[in-house]
C-alpha cells in the first residue's frame, strides 16, 4: 500500500510539473501567430506516449511547445508519425495509438478524430472527400472519407506470388500514386487512383524509406539498406531515379564511404549501419534541388544528380529530419541528440548560414509549413 501511495504522489507531482511548464492543460488561448509558421511534430519514444507538437513563428523566431496538449488537455499519443493538411484542416497521424487527430491549424483545437486504425503511417489526399491511408502491417492501402472519418474501402497489396507489401509515403506523378513498401521490402507500388488498384511493382534497393518527385515529375527513392542482424538482410543505402511514365530505372547510386563523411558500416549514435533519416528526401518549392541525410546533410540539383554536395557537415549532431521552406528555400534540420531528451531544430539560409535554433520535443520527425491561407 505504501508503494501505491508513492506512485500516486509521483503521478500527481508529474501532472503538476506539466501544469507549471505549459500553463492550463485545456483551452489555453494559444494560436498560430504571424503570417507564416512551422508545425513541428515530435515522435516521442515508442510505448511512452510522449509525442508532442510545437509551433514556430518564423517571423518572430518564437517557439510554442506542447500546443496540442495545452489547447485540448489530452496527450497527442504514442509515436506521432506524420502531419498533412487539406483545405485549412490538419491531420495528425499517430502510429502506435492507431488514431488520426483532425485539428484547426490556427488554434490547434481538435475538431474530431479517426480511430480504430491498425498502424497508420501517412495520408494522401486525392480530393476533398477521398484520401489514401497507408498502414505498416495491413498489406493494404485504406480508402478514407476524411469528412466522415469512415474507411470506404481498401487496395490489396499482395502480388502474384502470394507476397504481401505495405505502403508508406505516397506521392502523385503522371496521373498515378507511387508508394514505397519500406519494412523488410524492396518495391515501389504504382497505384491507379481511378480504379483503386495496383498497376505495377518496381524493384529497388532494400527498404525504400523515402520518396519524392522532382520538377520533371520523376520519382526519387531513398533506400536505407536495412540494418545489421535484420532477418531481411542489409546492404549499403542507395538512391534510385524512376521514370514515372514508363516505370523504368533511370539511375542508381550506392551511398558508400566515398559518398558520406560517415564511413560505410560505421554506427551512428542511436542507430545502426544504413541509417539515414526519418523523412529522407525533401525538395525546395521549385523541386529543382533535393536534400537528404546520410550522416551529413547533402543536396543535389535535379538536373545534375551525379554531383551531390555537403550542405551541412555533421559534428556532434544526429541529423534526423529535414524540411525546406517552399517560399524562401530556407532549410530546417532536426537534431535528435540522443532520442531521449528534448531535441533541437536548426534553421539555415539556402547558403547554409545559421538563422536560428530552437528546442522542441523528443525526436522531431515531421514538419508542416503554415500560412494565413491555412487559417
Amino acid at each position: 500500500m505504501k508503494g501505491f501511495r508513492k506512485t500516486l504522489i509521483f503521478i500527481f507531482l508529474l501532472l503538476c510539473s506539466c501544469m507549471n511548464d505549459y500553463g492550463p492543460v485545456s483551452g489555453e488561448d494559444i494560436v498560430a501567430t504571424g503570417s507564416r509558421g512551422l508545425l513541428v511534430l515530435c515522435e516521442g519514444n515508442f510505448m511512452y506516449g510522449n509525442s508532442t507538437m510545437s509551433y514556430y513563428d518564423m517571423e518572430a523566431r518564437k517557439v510554442e511547445n506542447e500546443v496540442f496538449y495545452r489547447r485540448n488537455g489530452i496527450p497527442l499519443g504514442d509515436v506521432a508519425q506524420s502531419v498533412c493538411q487539406n483545405d485549412g484542416t490538419g491531420y495528425v497521424v499517430v502510429n502506435n495509438s492507431g488514431v488520426i487527430h483532425v485539428i484547426d491549424l490556427h488554434t490547434f483545437e481538435r475538431k474530431g478524430f479517426i480511430k480504430g486504425l491498425g498502424s497508420p503511417r501517412y495520408m494522401h489526399f486525392l480530393d476533398d472527400g477521398r484520401a489514401y491511408l497507408s498502414d505498416l502491417y495491413a498489406g493494404k492501402i485504406f480508402i478514407l472519407d476524411p469528412l466522415s472519418g469512415n474507411i470506404e474501402g481498401s487496395i490489396d497489396l499482395t502480388d502474384g506470388s502470394g507476397g504481401s507489401h505495405n505502403a508508406e509515403q505516397m506521392v502523385s506523378a503522371s496521373g498515378k500514386i507511387f508508394s514505397n513498401s519500406w519494412a523488410y521490402d524492396n518495391v515501389i507500388l504504382v497505384i491507379d487512383p481511378m480504379q483503386d488498384s495496383v498497376l505495377d511493382m518496381i524493384e529497388v534497393g532494400k527498404q525504400p524509406s523515402s520518396i519524392i518527385t522532382d520538377k520533371y515529375d520523376r520519382l526519387w527513392v531513398l533506400c536505407d539498406g536495412g540494418y545489421e542482424g535484420s532477418p531481411y538482410g542489409c546492404e549499403d543505402p542507395s538512391i534510385w531515379l524512376i521514370d514515372t511514365e514508363t516505370h523504368k530505372i533511370i539511375y542508381r547510386r550506392v551511398l558508400d564511404g566515398a559518398e558520406s563523411s560517415v564511413e560505410s558500416g560505421a554506427s551512428l549514435p542511436g542507430a545502426q549501419r544504413g541509417y539515414l533519416s526519418a523523412s529522407g528526401f525533401v525538395s525546395n518549392g521549385a523541386r529543382d534541388t533535393i536534400y537528404y541525410i546520410s550522416g551529413d546533410v547533402w543536396r543535389f540539383a535535379a538536373d545534375n544528380y551525379e554531383s551531390p554536395e555537403i550542405f551541412l557537415k555533421r559534428s556532434e549532431n544526429l541529423f534526423y529530419a529535414l524540411a525546406v521552406d517552399p517560399e524562401t528555400s530556407e532549410v530546417y534540420v532536426s537534431d535528435a541528440i540522443d532520442f531521449v531528451q528534448k531535441a533541437a531544430v536548426m534553421r539555415f539560409t539556402p547558403s547554409a548560414s545559421p538563422v536560428d535554433t530552437f528546442k522542441v520535443g523528443v525526436t522531431p520527425g515531421a514538419f508542416l509549413f503554415l500560412s494565413n491561407e491555412n487559417n
